[in-house]
């Protein structure tokens, strides 16, 4: 666990850009592109240690983090962009030890566009599908930095993980009470959260939000909660850390339940970062 940097400074990518061994988000769960002809590239993310709970259900926040890139090269706008929006159902548990997805393009135009993205198990049989919309950035604007022309870190097959942590140990909250009718838990930001712009990963938001939701239903003695359903607004970039969420739970419908949660950069002024719905059901 590292100290929180502030992150608000232009950051050198090129090194992580060209370096592999340099922790950054994807490159801890071990997820790579791969090109195929006539379409966007496909995403690969092992089901190890690092992307599956300890009780064998896969982190829809890892999952996310390969949505997240997919579906970002599938909406296909030529310019720098910004995930503003992803949501992801996974009514089943997927076989094998590999995930795939691959992704087409709903909508484009000048300020962004939306994608459609599909993932499949080692089976081929279709365990999730999910949305999302990028929001292009305008000149100067936003964290994005310029990538070099150096070798393309999303192609970067990294050996398939044998250890963890699990998610839930590699994110770390912490319990921080429970003020105004909803669960507060604090945690700092993470070295290998961040992506080769040195900014929170969309992913990395992802999965704050999924262990807060898990965490809340835990300490609201909802216990064996099978979470199927994460969706997130990214509303800012989070930067400095360390981070805080707040969840508030829905009077649940039947066997269905549902977790609000929102996630806030506590070293930037407590910004809202990330706005979140996650659901799912009974053991």
């Amino acid at each position: 666990m590292t100290e929180p940097h502030d992150m608000t400074e232009p950051h050198d990518t090129d090194a992580r850009d060209t370096d592999p061994g340099l922790l950054h988000l994807r490159a801890h769960i071990a997820f790579h592109l791969e090109d195929v002809d006539g379409g966007s590239p496909h995403g690969f993310l092992p089901l190890s240690p690092r992307t599956v709970h300890r009780d064998g259900s896969p982190s829809l926040g890892a999952v996310a983090t390969m949505v997240d890139v997919v579906g970002m090269r599938a909406v296909g706008h030529d310019g720098p962009m910004v995930t503003s929006h992803l949501a992801l159902r996974m009514p089943t548990r997927p076989a094998g030890r590999e995930l795939r997805c691959w992704g087409r393009s709903a909508r484009q135009g000048k300020t962004g566009g939306t994608s459609i993205v599909e993932v499949v198990d080692d089976d081929g049989e279709r365990v999730g599908v999910a949305t999302l919309t990028g929001a292009a950035l305008v000149p100067g604007g936003g964290t994005h930095v310029k990538r070099s022309d150096g070798p393309d870190d999303f192609y970067v097959q990294r050996p398939r993980p044998t250890d963890g942590p699990h998610p839930e140990d590699f994110i770390g909250l912490e319990a921080d009470g429970h003020r105004e009718g909803a669960f507060r838990y604090r945690m700092a930001f993470h070295e290998s959260l961040r992506n080769v712009n040195g900014v929170l990963h969309g992913g990395g938001a992802c999965l704050i939000a999924e262990q807060a939701a898990r965490c809340a239903a835990s300490d609201a003695g909802a216990v064996g909660t099978v979470f199927d359903s994460l969706d997130v607004h990214f509303l800012k970039p989070g930067l400095v850390g360390p981070f805080t969420a707040r969840v508030e739970l829905v009077p649940p419908t039947g066997d269905r339940r549902a977790f609000v949660v929102e996630v806030f950069d506590a070293g930037r002024e407590d910004r809202r970062i990330a706005l979140g719905l996650l659901t799912g059901h009974g053991p």
